[in-house]
Formats: C-alpha cells, sequence, structure tokens
C-alpha cells in the first residue's frame, strides 16, 4: 500500500542524508495513514518526522513527533515503543 511506500522512502532519504526529502514523505505517509486509519503507520510516520526534524536541527518540533509515535505505539501494543522512550530520554 502507498503509506508503506511513503513511510519506506522517507526512512531512505534520511538514511541518505536527505532529512528535507524524508519530511515530505512521512508527511504523506502520515496524512495517508490516517485516511485509511491504519495507526501502525502513522506512528511509523511521527517516528520519521521525529527523526527528520531532529536532524534538520528542531529538536521541540522533533521529539512532539516522538511523543505522538511513544503514544500510538503503546496504545497498540508495540515493541517499537521501547525505541521511541529512548529518543525520548
Amino acid at each position: 500500500m502507498e503509506v508503506w511506500a511513503l513511510n519506506g522512502l522517507g526512512e531512505a532519504a534520511r538514511a541518505a542524508g536527505r532529512p528535507a526529502d524524508a519530511l515530505g514523505h512521512h508527511t504523506e505517509a502520515h496524512a495517508a495513514a490516517v485516511v485509511i486509519g491504519f495507526r501502525d503507520q502513522q506512528a511509523r510516520a511521527h517516528t520519521g518526522l521525529g527523526h527528520a526534524h531532529r536532524a534538520l536541527g528542531d529538536e521541540a518540533l522533533a521529539r512532539e513527533h516522538f511523543r505522538e509515535a511513544l503514544s500510538l505505539y503503546t496504545e497498540l501494543s508495540m515493541p517499537e515503543a521501547d525505541e521511541i522512550r529512548a529518543h525520548l530520554t
């Protein structure tokens, strides 16, 4: 589905050192995930947005996205919550 591909493109862009591109992909992924109701992908998009904002120097916005990801991952009982907690400490 499109949302998985968009999150994957965002993760690849961040890994390639292109956080601005990652921001765009994860923003699109988040919007798509909200529409179709895939909360795990919403959390994944928030995680990517957090990493992208951190790389772009906006720590406050990064933390906001990490908190959103943590909330969703915790509600879904997903192990990714532990990774996100580490980014918030």
